[in-house]
């Protein structure tokens, strides 16, 4: 069945109707899972497909006279999938100058988009309004959507993880070409008071210079509910030149019906101007309305301080992506915390502009240095070289983070990693890929990949010759749509902390291999970091379902 389909089951003995009580079971404890079915047997899929796909509908006979009976709905992923309103951000190059975007835009489960706004910064700022569209999901996940603007039509291709949660890339024959992603929004939220409590925030784009990657930024902020940003604290590096505990404040408006609202943030690096999107109570997504520079990321809730080093305690595993003095640059790595100011374990890589350097030993100090934020700056030895971080705790475990030293301008989420060993067999079944970066060899600029991967437990990735798993590439603007994703000779390898290593190949020429390293948080999330010298590109990997 579709996700969001219906169908009506009846039950009977001997060709006679009789009366049932109908139940609903499936690999998920969580409310609505498995779908609904009414006292008259009709039954509505979940938008999203349950873990493993399938669910059972069993008949009881009210009066007990025959055992109970039952069938097994397979639901896939349908238009049905998408259906709300969703906010959505964008990030890539535009003929080489930073391209941000980030807005509203509502499905209505039917394969039309019915409305929207959109914020653009890249190298000017503009809003738009969507006015309408058509979509399109497939059994996989993978989708395509015709978003009709005040500023044109433009073409996404996506892979829909659930039905709250999708990864989007531009695809459009010349340029931009960006990555990004889509969450449901929560209505409810779009008051003053949805926007209220300590958030800590990870920003990246471009100074003044427009060079991709030149400008990353973290910090914390509380916003009080009345419109006004009372304090806060933010650490910037500036294309390697950091500036680190600028203390901030600010306002916001009121959000509109579309969840968008604007914020101004004042402090030591000036006056600021951002459009923001509310996601859910504990999720914003923002987007810099000034011209001179561009920022775009997303505000995830803190938890509760005071905080202490004990506070930032356990495993991580992180991706970045931005800028070196020689041009893009990637770092990802797992590491652990010791929750009394040591790092105690880890191991990074780095492709400084196509110069890779795999499996750097990690060791270091952190200390948190507010309480009240549970701002912490870190000093990374790093196969000799000494890198230096500040840290922010978030409330879903995850750390934003941003390098504050003259080496590297990154900054990104670090995701918790709980104790585990892992192996080959951590990753089986379907994920959605989203991988972004910056191309050197066919078509040298941005690339963006989005689409649907099947590790096996080991021996590949790649689905099978019936069903494979494919991806859409844009190559800085030349497109290749449903190429073929497959590991290399020899599967992937993964160490007991979760680092592994693959090589991925499509039969497209606009990606054609690429050598990675990849971190396991959990087994439904990983980061990758490409760790050669074709390309610059870091990403995710989620499950399906």
């Amino acid at each position: 069945m579709p996700a969001g389909g219906q169908q009506t089951f009846a039950a009977t003995v001997s060709g006679n109707s009789i009366a049932v009580n109908w139940t609903l079971s499936c690999q998920s404890a969580v409310a609505g899972a498995c779908g609904s079915i009414t006292t008259a047997g009709v039954y509505t899929a979940p938008a999203s497909p349950p873990p493993g796909g399938n669910v059972s509908i069993t008949a009881t006979a009210q009066d007990n006279s025959v055992p109970p009976a039952g069938a097994v709905v397979t639901v896939q992923f349908s238009n049905g999938t998408l259906k709300g309103q969703y906010a959505f951000s964008l990030a890539g190059q535009n003929a080489g100058v930073s391209y941000l975007a980030a807005g509203s835009i509502a499905f209505d489960g039917n394969g039309n988009i019915t409305g929207g706004t959109e914020d653009i910064n890249s190298g000017g700022v503009s809003s738009v309004t969507i006015s309408s569209g058509t979509y399109h999901i497939g059994t996989d996940g993978r989708g395509n959507a015709s978003v009709v603007t005040s500023g044109g039509t433009v073409n996404w291709q996506f892979v829909a993880i659930n039905h709250s949660h999708v990864f989007v890339i531009r695809f459009d024959s010349g340029i931009p070409s960006a990555s990004g992603t889509m969450d449901l929004q929560d209505a409810s939220q779009f008051t003053s008071a949805g926007f209220t409590g300590s958030y800590a925030l990870n920003l990246s784009g471009a100074n003044a210079s427009n060079k991709p990657g030149s400008l990353a930024v973290a910090g914390a902020l509380t916003s009080t509910g009345l419109n006004v940003i009372g304090s806060g604290v933010l650490d910037v590096n500036n294309a390697g030149a950091p500036s680190t505990g600028l203390s901030l404040s600010g306002t916001y408006s009121a959000p509109s019906a579309a969840g968008r609202g604007t914020m101004i943030l004042a402090g030591a690096i000036g006056t600021q101007n951002f459009a923001y999107y509310i996601v859910d109570a504990t999720h914003v997504k923002a987007i810099e309305t000034d011209a001179a520079t561009q920022l775009a990321g997303d505000l995830f809730k803190q938890p509760v301080g005071p905080f202490s080093n004990a506070s930032f305690k356990g495993g991580f595993v992180f991706a970045f992506l931005g800028s070196t003095s020689g041009g893009a640059f990637g770092e990802g790595g797992a590491i652990t915390l010791d929750g009394s100011g040591n790092v105690t374990s880890g191991t990074m890589d780095l492709n400084k502009n196509g110069n890779p350097q795999s499996g750097l030993a990690v060791s270091g100090t952190y200390n948190v240095v507010d309480v009240t934020t549970g701002r912490a700056t870190a000093s990374l030895l790093v196969g000799g070289t000494t890198l230096q971080f500040a840290l922010y705790p978030q409330s879903n475990g995850a750390l934003s983070v941003v390098e504050i030293d003259t080496s590297n301008t990154v900054a990104g989420r670090a995701l918790p990693q709980p104790p585990a060993s892992f192996a080959g067999g951590s990753l089986v079944g379907d994920y959605g890929l989203n991988l972004s970066g910056t191309d050197f060899t066919t078509n040298p600029g941005e690339e963006d990949i989005v689409g649907h991967a099947v590790p096996n437990g080991g021996s590949a990735i790649g689905g099978n010759p019936s069903d494979p798993s494919l991806v859409d590439i844009s190559d800085n603007g030349l497109l290749a749509p449903a190429a073929k994703l497959a590991s290399g000779a020899g599967g992937y390898s993964v160490g007991s902390s979760g680092r592994g290593s693959v090589t991925l190949t499509t039969d497209s020429s606009k990606f054609s291999t690429g050598n990675f390293s990849f971190y396991i948080a959990d087994t439904n999330n990983v980061l990758f970091l490409e760790t050669d010298g074709n390309r610059v590109l870091v990403g995710i990997m989620q499950k399906q379902f």
